[in-house]
């Protein structure tokens, strides 16, 4: 003689810093005495358009009857940009019998009640500015440099400075940023920022420095597959996991 009857954990799921994405990728285990016996994943219905953890069922017999514990735990992901969730939730489960009826009840609590697993989107992106050199009237002599700063317009500040320095012909070598050699963006920073690329005069004489101010336009946005450097994804359901970044100038 002996009676069945199952168990599913619930769990909730929360992204902090953009919506959750039908592509996302969460697992989790779920654990009694350090044994794994159940497993579960982040699924989206297409009808509901609504996301759920979906958990296989843990099955109980007669010689189940009693008080289980269980340990709750998200597996962490390879997303660079988001930071996986470490929390345990506990579950209790109480297994049963109903003599009278003649089959096995369960009953669940949670620690904490909330059972919620909350993940953090941190977009990432840089842009590194170019710059030129070019001597009208001799070479760049040896140890000779010059100095190249980069101007945030919105705010008047020097946001990145750099050298160009001269290769063993005289030439004028591409620009070294100093660091941290470029200029990093994260999902706060969507929109158009405008820069102002500028020689910094200097003391040498004989020299006439360029007073040019060359005009950077960057366009920061979204975009779900900047890392596979695709178009921008468009549709009901483009959240976003990278950047891209679309750069024009003047002057």
């Amino acid at each position: 003689y002996d009676l069945e009857t199952t168990w599913t954990p619930e769990v909730t799921k929360l992204m902090e810093g953009r919506p959750l994405d039908p592509d996302d990728k969460f697992t989790f285990t779920v654990t009694e005495n350090g044994s794994e016996v159940s497993t579960g994943e982040l699924v989206y219905d297409e009808d509901t358009e609504k996301f759920s953890v979906v958990f296989t069922p843990i099955t109980y017999h007669l010689a189940d009857v009693g008080t289980h514990h269980y340990d709750i735990k998200e597996t962490a992901g390879s997303d660079s940009t988001i930071t996986y969730s470490t929390a345990t939730v506990q579950a209790t489960v109480e297994v049963r019998e109903d003599t009278t009826n003649k089959k096995l009840t369960t009953s669940a609590s949670y620690t904490p009640a909330e059972k919620t697993f909350t993940n953090t989107f941190k977009a990432n992106g840089e842009w590194i500015p170019t710059a030129a050199k070019e001597m009208v009237g001799r070479k760049m002599l040896p140890g000779e440099t010059f100095t190249i700063e980069v101007v945030d317009n919105a705010t008047n500040a020097v946001v990145l400075t750099g050298t160009i320095s001269g290769d063993a012909n005289g030439n004028p070598l591409p620009v070294v940023w100093n660091a941290p050699g470029k200029v990093s963006y994260t999902q706060d920073d969507v929109g158009d920022h405008a820069y102002t690329i500028r020689e910094v005069a200097g003391t040498s004489g004989g020299l006439t420095y360029d007073t040019r101010e060359f005009s950077q336009l960057v366009h920061v946005e979204l975009d779900k597959n900047a890392a596979e450097e695709q178009p921008q994804h468009a549709g009901k359901h483009a959240f976003y996991k990278g950047f891209t970044r679309k750069a024009s100038h003047n002057g």
